[in-house]
């Protein structure tokens, strides 16, 4: 018995975690806000156990470097570069075989 939530509990700090989370994942996937939720709190954890200051300066570090450099959130901008990357690598063997049948 004894299991009691007191309305302080829902401050600013964790009224903004899942804003963070779908931040840094991306409004546009699922699963990306769900892969930021564990990251994040993974490393908050580890984190506190430093000291419960640098969880917050790490969160918020992290929150404004996203929307400054990656807008649409890491998990997309993550994917998006492996998408690059994989049609860059296919462009460059079709150039290969080419230039081998010419």
């Amino acid at each position: 018995m004894g299991n009691f939530i007191d309305p302080s509990i829902m401050g600013l700090t964790l009224a903004s975690l899942p804003i963070i989370w779908v931040t840094v994942g991306g409004r546009d996937t699922l699963i990306g806000p769900i892969v930021a939720a564990y990251a994040l709190q993974s490393m908050s954890t580890k984190l506190s156990t430093v000291g419960s200051g640098y969880t917050n300066i790490f969160l918020g570090a992290v929150f404004v470097l996203v929307v400054l450099f990656f807008p649409d959130g890491l998990i997309p901008a993550i994917v998006n570069w492996w998408e690059d990357r994989k049609q860059g690598a296919a462009e460059s063997d079709s150039r290969r075989s080419a230039e081998v049948d010419a």
